[in-house]
């Protein structure tokens, strides 16, 4: 999963501003899309997490069979569709 640099950790709008950007570059990029699914969820805007978690998931099915992402990301959306019902 993304770590968020420590200046990060502490200016969560900038690291959302940062995966945003990322996602305009690259939009079809899982990584980018869970980043920004991180950032959103230390925010605690759960739905905007689970939106970008799932277009993550949506693209990594057009890609190569199961990966280590694929796989914790599915454990996410499980636990934050828990937050968001």
């Amino acid at each position: 999963m993304p770590v968020l640099g420590s200046g990060l950790q502490r200016d969560l709008p900038l690291a959302m501003q940062y995966a945003k950007n990322a996602i305009e570059i690259a939009p079809e990029n899982p990584g980018n899309l869970q980043l920004a699914g991180i950032v959103a969820y230390r925010q605690r805007d759960y739905h905007q997490s689970l939106s970008y978690f799932k277009e993550a998931m949506a693209n990594l099915k057009m890609k190569k069979p199961l990966s280590d992402l694929d796989r914790q990301m599915k454990n996410i959306l499980k636990m934050l569709t828990l937050f968001t019902i």
